[in-house]
């Protein structure tokens, strides 16, 4: 158990991280890290839960960015809020990311 959930930690230093710059929530909820002594049951919880973060993330920026096309010439300030509005949780999940990094890390670190 105490090497499984740094390696799973770990796998996600591949993810690719984009840059924002706003501070909205959005309308993903981050799934809540669990503790080091967290079971295999609760930690399959947590990867199960990620990867249903990230597909909402992935779900939400996409459709942010068919609203910037649809208005971008038509209507700017609604392509403005969208464009805001996936960048925010684009900083949001990127944050979740170097949270969950930095942890594995430390893991690693320990071990």
């Amino acid at each position: 158990m105490k090497t499984l959930f740094p390696l799973i930690l770990a796998s996600l230093l591949t993810l690719t991280a984009t840059a924002a710059f706003a501070d909205d929530a959005g309308p993903c909820k981050q799934p809540t890290v669990p503790n080091d002594q967290a079971s295999d049951v609760v930690v399959k919880y947590f990867n199960k839960h990620r990867l249903e973060y990230k597909a909402c993330v992935d779900k939400f920026v996409e459709q942010q960015k068919a609203i910037v096309d649809a208005n971008s010439t038509s209507n700017p300030q609604k392509a403005l809020e969208a464009h805001d509005a996936a960048e925010a949780v684009l900083k949001q999940y990127n944050d979740f990311v170097d949270t969950l990094n930095a942890h594995a890390k430390a893991k690693a670190e320990e071990e």
